[in-house]
């Protein structure tokens, strides 16, 4: 699947492992990929020939220890860090002209949501944000109704996300609003999932 020099990172791929007939499904490929970083006078080898591709319908796990460049490594694949700290390719259906954010979404690490906002109102602001402007508003509904359904949300509907001050969902119910706020109108591409200090995601 892949090797790494400068990282210690392990893969692990699920799902078929021929690309999907859709036409309109994404592959994502990357070929002796490498991310380095200086201070002035410095240079530090974050990621070093990396090779590696995640067919339609997969899902990829980067495993690896704190500090072994997981999240660097999906910042440097969907398209997050100065081109000219990143060496090697990346490409899209075996094509490099595709911009990234044109076919990917990313949800982060560290959660970024409104604390005082409920986690239907949550949804409904990523429906509004990512959905054509030609989607009526019954549509947006039935959209954000679905996710919240999937993602077993429909008991903290009316639940504030929660603040420092006011209690709201617990840990993992704001992950998965997390999520489910990223996937709002994403009905094929690349969703880069940040999990936590020992594994990360690639689905496709």
């Amino acid at each position: 699947m892949a090797r790494s020099g400068g990282a210690n990172l392990g893969f692990e791929l699920e799902g078929d492992s021929q690309p999907s007939s859709s036409s309109t499904a994404y592959a994502i490929s990357w070929e002796n990929l490498g991310y380095t970083v200086s201070n002035g006078k410095i240079e530090t080898e974050i990621l070093s020939s990396l090779y590696g591709i995640v067919y339609p319908g997969s899902m990829v796990a980067v495993l690896g220890a704190s500090g072994a460049g997981k999240s660097s490594f999906l910042d440097v694949l969907a398209n997050r860090k100065p081109f000219a700290d990143v060496s090697g390719t990346i490409a899209i259906n075996g094509r490099t002209a595709i911009p990234m954010k044109h076919v990917s979404r990313y949800c982060v690490q560290e959660e970024a949501l409104y604390g005082n906002l409920t986690v239907h109102e949550t949804l409904m602001y990523a429906a509004d944000f990512n959905l054509h402007k030609s989607t009526s508003r019954k549509e947006k509904q039935q959209t954000v109704n679905d996710l919240v359904n999937e993602f077993g949300l429909a008991g903290v509907r009316d639940t504030i996300i929660g603040t420092p001050l006011r209690k709201g969902c617990s840990g993992g119910q704001v992950r998965r609003v997390s999520v489910a706020s990223q996937i709002v109108g994403l009905k094929e591409g690349i969703l880069f999932l940040g999990k936590g200090r020992w594994l990360s995601f690639i689905l496709s």
